[in-house]
């Protein structure tokens, strides 16, 4: 009997089993995703990093709106210094005299004094007497406005030439009281002797046409606005 119950027993499950197959099953639901998040960023919005500096730059600007340039300081410029003119270079060949060297500032003065008491100034070079054969001969040219002394210790009558002298002068001849006593225009390389009117002390060569220019005449007075050096006393 125990047999047949056991029997019994399997197959009231088996039935079972049977009956629960048919019955469908029910739908599982799923987890359903949260709704997506917008986005409430505001167009044209730009992110910026919290804490970075911001460069400002400054323009300045003109009354028309246009950039001005900042002036750059920049340093004085150095004084450029005045050159004294001297006179040019010897001719090859020739002598010159030693006071060709000086400069116009570094001349001394003579001062021609007119009958209307007006003055007229003029840089001379001061000759040793072992240079007067020389005088201006062997330059070019005489450079600046300048002229030059012969002077000796008494009066006399000496004469003058031209030779290896390459440009127009004119002369005046001088007496011991500072009377002009001649002025003859000279020619350059011209070898004719010039000889003056009267009996001088001293000499003046001077740029061709200076006297006239100046209004300097015979009567009219030179002086030596400067003492004379021992070498033309002591000769």
């Amino acid at each position: 009997m125990t047999r047949i119950a056991s029997v019994l027993a399997i197959i009231a499950a088996a039935i079972l089993v049977a009956c629960n197959s048919n019955t469908p099953a029910a739908a599982i639901p799923t987890a359903s995703a949260p709704p997506a998040e917008t986005s409430s960023a505001t167009p044209g919005a730009t992110a910026t990093t919290p804490g970075a500096a911001t460069a400002i730059t400054t323009v300045v600007t003109g009354p028309t709106g246009t950039s001005v340039p900042v002036a750059t300081p920049t340093a004085a410029p150095t004084p450029i210094p005045t050159p004294h003119i001297t006179p040019t270079p010897a001719i090859k060949g020739e002598p010159i005299a030693s006071t060709s060297s000086l400069s116009k500032s570094e001349l001394p003065l003579v001062r021609f004094t007119r009958r209307d008491a007006l003055v007229a100034s003029l840089p001379i070079e001061v000759l040793p007497p072992d240079e007067f054969p020389v005088g201006f001969s062997g330059r070019p040219s005489i450079g600046d406005e300048r002229g030059m002394l012969f002077w000796y210790q008494k009066m006399a009558r000496g004469s003058f030439w031209m030779k290896n002298t390459h440009f127009d002068l004119a002369i005046a001849f001088v007496a011991s009281d500072e009377t002009i006593v001649d002025i003859v225009e000279m020619h350059r390389e011209s070898t004719s002797i010039v000889t003056p009117k009267a009996d001088y002390q001293y000499a003046i060569e001077a740029p061709a046409g200076w006297y006239l220019g100046h209004g300097i005449a015979l009567g009219d007075h030179a002086h030596l606005a400067f003492p004379l050096p021992s070498y033309l006393t002591n000769q």
